[in-house]
Order: C-alpha cells, then structure tokens, then sequence
C-alpha cells in the first residue's frame, strides 16, 4: 500500500504498526496509537495523575473512550 499522510510514507517504517494517529515527538521518535499519545501530552503538560490510582481511573476512561473510536 502506499499512502502519504502529513508527508510521512506509511510504508516508511516510521509509523508503528502504519497507522494514524501518529505524533512525532521529537527528530526519528514517533508514538501511534491514541491512548499512548493521550497519556504522553498528559503527563507532559503535568495533567496527568501522579497518584496510581487516579490515574488508573483516567486510564479507564481513555480506555472506553478508545472503544468507541
């Protein structure tokens, strides 16, 4: 298959498992998948519960949401 997405070959290798939704977080390092880049930008932006618990509820949440998808 060749497909260019945002100038990214999917066939390149740089997009795990070739899908969107990708985000390169800096030069060569790309994330995929939804809940992983939700919970990167997260814990980036210090939205992200430090207490295990909470984020384990939040974790829920991201989880039945990516459900729906």
């Amino acid at each position: 298959m060749w497909l260019i997405l945002f100038g990214v070959d999917v066939d390149s290798g740089r997009l795990q498992f070739g899908q969107v939704p990708a985000m390169e977080v800096r030069e060569g390092v790309m994330l995929t998948q939804s809940a992983a880049i939700l919970r990167f930008i997260g814990k980036k932006t210090d939205l992200y519960p430090v207490d295990d618990e909470v984020a384990a509820a939040v974790d829920a949440i991201i989880d039945q949401v990516g459900k729906r998808e």
